[in-house]
């Protein structure tokens, strides 16, 4: 798995779902064409959050617009109270 300095693993939907270590992973949440979701706990702040693991989105073009299209609207809606904010995103490692 690489260098995992920093990191957690933990396994969602039978996935290794990789995350900085201030996050807790608490919950399945979903899963769909291109990505995993679930709930995690921010141990430094205590703040919940939702984490996407984004998945052969690069394997067609309509997946990979998709993506793009969703990233933008997080980040249209950045602080409306009925949407989450698009924290960070990371590249995958490896």
């Amino acid at each position: 798995m690489g260098d995992l300095a920093g990191r957690k693993v933990f396994k969602v939907f039978n996935q290794d779902f990789i995350v900085d270590d201030r996050y807790t992973v608490t919950k399945e949440l979903g899963q769909g064409a291109y990505g995993i979701v679930c709930a995690a706990t921010n141990g430094q702040t205590g703040e919940g959050v939702a984490i996407k693991k984004v998945t052969n989105v690069f394997s067609k073009k309509i997946l990979a617009k998709r993506a793009l299209r969703e990233i933008k609207l997080l980040q249209h809606f950045r602080g409306h109270r009925n949407v989450r904010s698009l924290v960070t995103m990371e590249e995958a490692r490896g």
